[in-house]
């Protein structure tokens, strides 16, 4: 195995019901541009393992996998205090999830839908911070080097298999906007 883990952490991640992708080193959005159709299985995973480099782990959103989707809350903040507010929120209003932080204070947290959703976008302030709720044709990092902090991904807690998810309806979501 390679030193960033690609093989476990994608093989973990598929196991658990997540449709995985490769994520070049040094960056942040799959090179492939037919990612979003990407389905990988275990054999693929292994290949992508077997190459000379060792590339993050991307999840894809917004996919069926059965009759939900993964939503991811991308909470593109810069101020500690209103990222953990709306951390707070999201865990009061819809459930727990395990938090990933790549460029603190900002967060992601994931969800399970049903059926599947675009990709929305609240109002930027002033300072450009914004919430995006990332759906069909997006993906997240789940597990690589940060481009801009040089360090790991870091998640709160682990992550949980699919159906084990707490579910996020259109009126959480919009909620969460208005809170923001």
């Amino acid at each position: 195995m390679k030193n960033g883990g690609f093989y476990q952490k994608a093989s973990e991640l598929y196991e658990k019901g997540y449709y995985v992708i490769d994520i070049p080193i040094g960056g942040k959005m799959p090179v492939r541009k037919e990612w979003p159709k990407i389905r990988m299985n275990e054999s693929d995973i292994k290949s992508i393992n077997d190459q000379k480099y060792d590339p993050g782990v991307g999840v894809i959103t917004g996919q069926l996998n059965g009759e939900y989707s993964i939503i991811a809350i991308d909470i593109d903040i810069k101020d500690e205090d209103k990222v953990g507010a709306i951390i707070n929120f999201c865990k009061k209003e819809i459930g727990f999830s395990p938090v990933r932080v790549g460029n603190p204070p900002k967060a992601l947290l994931i969800y399970k839908y049903k059926g599947e959703r675009k990709k929305q976008v609240s109002g930027a302030n002033e300072n450009h911070d914004r919430i995006e709720i990332l759906g069909t044709g997006q993906q997240f990092v789940a597990y690589h080097t940060h481009p801009d902090t040089g360090r790991q991904y870091q998640w709160s807690d682990p992550i949980d298999e699919l159906s084990g998810l707490f579910e996020v309806n259109d009126k959480q979501i919009d909620d969460l906007i208005d809170f923001w």
